[in-house]
């Protein structure tokens, strides 16, 4: 598994889905979730990163990846999406809840599993992630309470995104409004 991810990434790619494994177990065994599944979709969560634009969305249509109106318009975040369909249908996995950990590791959902908000976690706080504000804050509530994190690491997100002038999912604000009790 690990060597057909390797092929399909750069090298600094690669270092960053290691990166990601190690936090992901590291944060299943805090909450006593499944580390074979964790394993699954840390490993492929970026499979589908560095396929150029124009080839991911001819495989989306091709293998009916529904994307929304925002993805079209912002193209690199359906690398979660397509990595769910690559990994299905060249591993047949079919486990839903690694398949959507995969697929909505970049935008989220609503009512993620925990197994989910690992993954979405551990690609923000892997520790070759450079260092940006809220990084050691996230990484420190994603070891104690998912929700705190989630909350923290889709507040953060909004509010470094707005501050380059750019736009947010529309889900956004759906996930922070379903994660707001948890504001700490």
């Amino acid at each position: 598994m690990s060597h057909y991810v390797k092929e399909r990434l750069s090298q600094g790619r690669y270092e960053h889905t290691k990166g990601v494994v190690e936090m992901a177990i590291e944060l299943a065994n805090c909450y006593n979730v499944d580390t074979d599944k964790v394993f699954i979709a840390a490993l492929f969560h970026d499979l589908a990163k560095e396929i150029p634009v124009e080839e991911s969305l001819k495989l989306c249509k091709e293998y009916g990846v529904e994307i929304d109106q925002f993805e079209r318009e912002h193209p690199h975040l359906i690398h979660g999406k397509l990595g769910a369909c690559l990994l299905e249908r060249d591993w047949g996995v079919t486990d839903s809840t690694i398949l959507n950990s995969v697929r909505y590791h970049t935008v989220g959902r609503t009512h993620m599993t925990d197994i989910e908000k690992i993954i979405y976690l551990a690609d923000m706080v892997e520790r070759g992630r450079k260092p940006y504000p809220a990084l050691e804050q996230i990484r420190r509530l994603a070891k104690h309470d998912l929700n705190k994190a989630m909350y923290t690491a889709l507040s953060k997100s909004k509010e470094y995104v707005k501050s380059r002038g750019q736009e947010m999912h529309p889900i956004t604000d759906v996930l922070l409004e379903e994660y707001k009790t948890y504001d700490i």
